[in-house]
């Protein structure tokens, strides 16, 4: 990240992905959910991302599917970013905390 370019015509990122960070992010997320659920909340977590279009973020479903067979007790979901803001327009309360 920050090695982009932007001209007066285009804009181009480079964007980097590895294993371990978003093993990380998504363990937190996990641990993050659990506690939640423990204050009688919902337990859930979604992943969304844009995987139809940037091959790199491919890799978020993955590291979700591996953290889920850790915290079996966290509902998980999958929603690309299209989706997922229509839904927040269309029903922000079930976005709630």
């Amino acid at each position: 990240m920050g090695k982009g370019v932007v001209t007066d015509s285009e804009a181009r990122e480079t964007l980097v992905i590895t294993r371990k960070t978003s093993e990380r992010l998504f363990e937190f997320s996990f641990r993050y959910a659990e506690r939640r659920r423990a204050r009688g909340r919902p337990g859930r977590l979604a992943c969304v991302d844009k995987g139809q279009c940037v091959q790199g973020l491919r890799v978020f479903p993955q590291a979700v599917r591996r953290m889920r067979r850790k915290h079996p007790s966290v509902a998980t979901d999958r929603l690309y970013v299209d989706a997922c803001s229509a839904m927040l327009v269309r029903r922000p309360w079930d976005f709630w905390m």
